[in-house]
């Protein structure tokens, strides 16, 4: 280190960086012995290095239990798993010839009557009160869906309407 008397001198310095970079490589087995495992590393990213070689045979031999079978218990029948699903008979299958719908699916204009509460409710009342009557005739699912249809058709229905006469009176009374 230079004394605080001494100026600065940049090539003393870039000196001592050498000789540290010499004594690094000295360490290392020289600037051109590659890895420390004297392995070359590769000369470009598309020629990798060769793959190391194989490991030696295990030391040990395998233990080489003998396989055993055991008997069934008394009075065992099948693999001893219930069959997957739900057992049979739990509930009954639907019988239709080929070609025929379940009458016991969700009514369509119960789910129409839903979706045009949202989009057009007074379509939804119609559809609404369609799908109610299909339901207690058919037998369908779905009457849940129709209700609530009808109750969000309703309302919409009186939302819209509170909103025009709303709309009418704030028109009406901005002219004076």
């Amino acid at each position: 280190m230079a004394s605080p008397d001494e100026p600065y001198d940049a090539g003393r310095r870039h000196d001592r960086d050498a000789e540290d970079d010499a004594r690094r490589e000295a360490a290392r087995g020289g600037p051109d012995s590659g890895f420390r495992d004297g392995t070359e590393p590769p000369t470009s990213p598309l020629h990798p290095p060769a793959p190391p070689q194989s490991y030696p045979a295990q030391p040990y031999p395998s233990p080489g239990y003998p396989a055993q079978s055991y008997p069934p218990p008394p009075g065992y029948q099948g693999t001893g798993y219930p069959a997957p699903g739900f057992p049979p008979g739990a509930y009954p299958q639907p019988h239709l010839a080929p070609g025929q719908q379940s009458a016991r699916g969700t009514n369509v204009m119960a789910i129409l009557s839903l979706v045009l509460a949202f989009v057009f409710a007074p379509a939804g009342i119609v559809l609404g009160h369609i799908a109610k009557r299909q339901i207690r005739q058919t037998g369908e699912e779905g009457a849940t869906l129709a209700n609530v249809g009808l109750i969000l058709s309703y309302a919409f229905t009186v939302l819209g309407v509170i909103a025009c006469i709303g709309f009418i009176a704030l028109a009406s009374t901005a002219n004076y």
